[in-house]
């Protein structure tokens, strides 16, 4: 077994937590869905790599954040998307065959997907643990803040050629509980 094991699974656990804290806080959801409705990332990666910034941790290398987000990706695709979409069908098909217990179907389906999250947060952090850099100490409020938006952008801009506006203030929207000390950094 690798001696990293029981530090990915304590940066997991504090990750998952920040990332249930962050996105309960006022306007982080609907910046994270309009960030995953207009370029397709994925919000559980993309949390995930804010609370890794926020904590400290940084990539080695240009390539390292590429390793780290590889198995997240795929599961993103392959998994996380294809429950999402059996979700949103079963809530239309529902309504449009009027079946009373679709709504508890899609609440089960709904469960499934959140674990599926908490799953793919577990495979990047596993990888980034591998390829990025600890922090010597914790940093504090701002510094978590500032690490924390460059890991949002860096992830951000491999789904887009050029930042806009939009993208701008739903990244703002979601440091904003970080920035205001709302939501604390995550510590393991």
């Amino acid at each position: 077994m690798s001696r990293s094991l029981p530090q990915t699974d304590a940066i997991a656990r504090a990750i998952w937590d920040f990332t249930l804290a962050l996105y309960d806080a006022d306007g982080v959801q609907g910046a994270c869905l309009d960030l995953q409705n207009r370029h397709g990332l994925g919000v559980s990666a993309l949390l995930a790599l804010t609370g890794l910034g926020a904590m400290g941790w940084t990539a080695s290398t240009p390539a390292a954040l590429d390793d780290a987000l590889r198995g997240a990706e795929s599961w993103q695709h392959e998994v996380i998307e294809v429950i999402r979409d059996a979700r949103q069908a079963i809530k239309a098909q529902g309504a449009a065959q009027a079946l009373p217990d679709a709504s508890a179907l899609r609440g089960q389906v709904m469960h499934c997907e959140i674990e599926a999250e908490r799953l793919q947060q577990r495979l990047l952090i596993a990888e980034w643990v591998r390829h990025a850099t600890p922090p010597a100490t914790p940093p504090d409020k701002a510094e978590a803040a500032e690490l924390a938006g460059d890991h949002a952008f860096r992830y951000l801009a491999r789904y887009t050629q050029s930042l806009d506006a939009a993208d701008q203030a739903a990244v703002d929207a979601l440091l904003a509980p970080l920035r205001e000390g709302r939501v604390a950094p995550p510590r393991p």
